[in-house]
């Protein structure tokens, strides 16, 4: 039979690994373009950040195994050691090594590298999408709007909100909030800032959300559940409605610039709405209005004192 994939293994073994099966080994050069990556990882670091693995191999130094997931389980010993994968295989964890070995590789072409994997057979994009949490929610490396973005698909408040932000062209906010590990020019505030937010403001139907993400998200469903996806999903184009009405976002360019963009400043902002009944007109108060004459009070505030600039950009 002939090999149907390039992905190969050699100095490789089956191994057990928390009861699963396995296939340890060092994975051949030609490989390393092979692999794939699904939209559960964060983008690639920049030249700054991967400059300690950069260091690494400039030194002949062994990096760290990565983590693979091959969906499927065909493989093939071809000779003593040596195995060939026949089925698609995603990073699960090592996406930095692999694309800095690569560029390290595309210059210096004759470099003695040798990168060590573990194979995952079997396995969905959800387990591997649970197993890169897991290896990387405790460590500063995931920041939380990877891990945000990545819970989109289980859960549908975040889902709905995400959405708004990307595909709504007429969202004040589109193309504005950062869901991915760096923050690209033009973006303004982080999606856990954005969500945070959301949950301020809706904070008298569902309460306070505290505790680290792992609480935080299954918290955003249940406030989902309890306001509504789609009355949240409205309130939250209304607030920030109000705020370019007010004061202006279409025309910032530069995150920081405006104090009234900053985290302190928008919960507070938000706490306020929610905790006042003259903008949550109906029984259930599930649908956030501001009235004309509250919103000309509103564009009055001062944002450009320096007391207020300063408390703006405070923490607490």
């Amino acid at each position: 039979m002939a090999d149907k994939t390039p992905i190969r293994m050699e100095s490789a073994a089956l191994d057990e690994s928390e009861d699963k099966i396995v296939l340890r080994g060092v994975l051949t050069l030609d490989s390393l373009q092979h692999l794939l990556i699904d939209d559960y990882q964060r983008e690639e670091l920049t030249d700054r950040q991967r400059a300690d693995i950069r260091e690494a191999l400039t030194k002949g130094e062994q990096l760290p195994d990565i983590q693979l997931g091959m969906r499927g389980e065909k493989h093939r010993m071809i000779r003593p050691n040596t195995f060939s994968l026949f089925d698609r295989v995603y990073i699960v964890d090592g996406q930095q090594r692999v694309v800095e070995t690569r560029n390290f590789l595309s210059g210096n072409p004759g470099a003695a590298v040798r990168l060590g994997a573990t194979v995952f057979f079997n396995t969905s994009k959800a387990w591997e999408k649970e197993r890169f949490h897991k290896l990387n929610a405790k460590q500063t490396k995931v920041s939380p709007n990877v891990l945000l973005h990545n819970a989109r698909e289980e859960n549908k408040l975040i889902f709905s909100l995400y959405g708004l932000t990307v595909n709504e062209n007429s969202f004040v906010m589109h193309d504005r909030v950062c869901w991915k590990q760096n923050m690209a020019r033009g973006e303004l505030i982080t999606a856990l800032t954005f969500l945070r937010v959301a949950n301020e403001l809706h904070r008298h139907k569902a309460g306070v959300l505290s505790g680290g993400i792992d609480l935080f998200i299954p918290g955003l469903d249940r406030m989902g559940e309890a306001v509504g996806v789609q009355n949240v999903r409205e309130n939250i184009r209304t607030f920030w409605g109000l705020i370019d009405e007010c004061w202006g976002i279409r025309r910032i360019h530069t995150k920081g610039t405006a104090p009234y963009i900053k985290g302190g400043f928008l919960r507070t902002l938000a706490k306020m709405l929610s905790d006042h009944h003259d903008f949550w007109p109906g029984e259930d108060e599930k649908r956030l209005h501001v009235s004309k004459d509250h919103r000309y009070k509103l564009s009055k505030f001062p944002i450009g004192d320096p007391e207020v600039i300063r408390l703006a950009g405070a923490s607490g």
